[in-house]
């Protein structure tokens, strides 16, 4: 998790995001004295929601970083997709070829 905190905006004022992706069909077959990776994702949840409680880091779908989450005080983020399917996002929206 101290890979996750380095990437944490210092004083809270900038808009970081990271993504944890997982790849589920094959990745856990290692784990068979984990159950299966349960033990493992289960610990890195704990920790993630931890973090997230204390203020340290702000968990989110992809969803609410794009579209935003008012009960969960989340704004959307600007972006647009242009006529290629490109997706451009937040400083990057002005360079958007539609």
């Amino acid at each position: 998790m101290n890979s996750v905190l380095k990437y944490a905006s210092p004083d809270g004022s900038e808009d970081r995001l990271l993504t944890v992706i997982l790849d589920g069909e094959n990745a856990w077959e290692s784990y068979r004295f984990d159950n299966d990776g349960k033990e493992f994702l289960n610990a890195m949840y704990r920790k993630l929601t931890e973090l997230d409680v204390s203020g340290q880091i702000k968990t989110i779908t992809p969803t609410e970083y794009l579209e935003g989450n008012s009960a969960r005080n989340i704004l959307a983020t600007s972006y647009c997709i242009d006529s290629k399917g490109t997706m451009a996002l937040a400083g990057f929206v002005d360079q958007c070829q539609l």
